[in-house]
């Protein structure tokens, strides 16, 4: 008789990763404040949002940018 293993497949990061839940819940109210000033050649920052957030019950820093292109 022939015994032979079985070797436990593999998943790669990806695979991992594509099961992953994440409750985002996006703040209620947000404040604008003035754009930031980061330079992205094509773009420039139209506007900048900053509230809290809560990530799987957590608090956390909401920032939403809106970029404007310049071409």
């Amino acid at each position: 008789m022939k015994i032979t293993a079985r070797r436990k497949k593999e998943r790669s990061v990806l695979d991992k990763v594509k099961k992953v839940k994440i409750e985002i819940i996006e703040p209620e109210t947000i404040s604008p404040v003035r754009p930031l000033a980061i330079s992205l050649p094509g773009f420039s920052m139209d506007t900048t949002d900053i509230g809290v957030a809560d990530i799987n019950k957590n608090k956390a820093l909401y920032l939403r940018l809106t970029l404007r292109s310049d071409n």
